[in-house]
């Protein structure tokens, strides 16, 4: 929502804000996403709970009810469920939607793999796995040295300038990078509200001290299966082993 100071816009500014909210649909999402939970827990307190006494009445008295429960809403919110609730064509099956990409904002105390961040006009995603960063009672965290791979907006990028040039020509080559296709190298971060249009290549990569990630400004986080999706393009990039090339014009010649 928003807030509008009585010393600051007057009526006009409280008429703008008033605008502003009908026209964004929030208060229509909200209830539509509060009728979805009403409805997914009154379903499964009477079909689950219900219904299957026996089952349940072990655990009535624990917590183990509740991580049912959670892990239920959370299994309702799948893509075609959304698509539901919020009546948008927009979303296309098959087809991943660029907010489905992340988590914003990124409100976890910790760092993890995936994470973008933010500094000196710069954008950077950490590559540093999200076990390390994990201290646990007496165990310390094993994070010392982070590893980012420094993002560039796409605007920027040689790929984006030939396709912006000549889009019929390198039509193909672009939709490859912006669906992560082009090999193991690059790997494309959409657009939202809250990011640029940003371009991966794991050749660009920098080293902090985990102390100095303070000093960044956290901005969201990749979500499942994306960040894992991420992290294996890179491994997958740095692990591979090449071979020379075979001869094949004597192969061929002597067939």
């Amino acid at each position: 929502m928003g807030v509008v100071n009585k010393g600051h816009g007057g009526v006009e500014g409280l008429r703008s804000e008033i605008n502003r909210i009908i026209s964004s649909n929030i208060a229509l999402i909200k209830g539509k996403v509060f009728e979805h939970v009403k409805c997914s827990l009154r379903d499964y307190f009477w079909k689950t709970v219900h219904d299957n006494k026996d089952v349940m009445e072990p655990v009535k008295n624990d917590v183990s009810i509740g991580y049912l429960l959670l892990r239920r809403l959370a299994h309702s919110l799948s893509k075609d469920n959304i698509k539901v609730i919020l009546g948008d064509d927009k979303i296309r099956e098959g087809k991943t939607h660029p907010m489905e990409f992340y988590i914003y904002p990124s409100e976890s105390k910790e760092y993890s793999a995936g994470e973008v961040l933010f500094k000196d006009g710069k954008y950077y995603i950490i590559l540093t796995p999200s076990c390390d960063f994990v201290a646990e009672g007496s165990r310390p965290r094993k994070v010392g040295e982070v590893l980012l791979a420094i993002a560039t907006p796409l605007e920027n990028t040689e790929f984006y300038k030939k396709w912006s040039a000549n889009k019929e020509k390198y039509k193909q080559s672009f939709t490859e990078l912006i669906e992560s296709r082009k090999g193991d190298r690059y790997f494309f971060l959409p657009k939202t509200p809250f990011i640029k249009n940003l371009l991966l290549d794991f050749q660009l990569k920098q080293m902090v001290n985990y102390d100095e990630l303070g000093s960044f400004q956290r901005i969201t986080k990749l979500d499942t299966p994306f960040a894992q999706s991420m992290v294996s393009a890179f491994v997958r990039y740095y692990n591979r082993i090449g071979f020379p090339d075979i001869d094949s014009e004597f192969v061929i010649s002597n067939l």
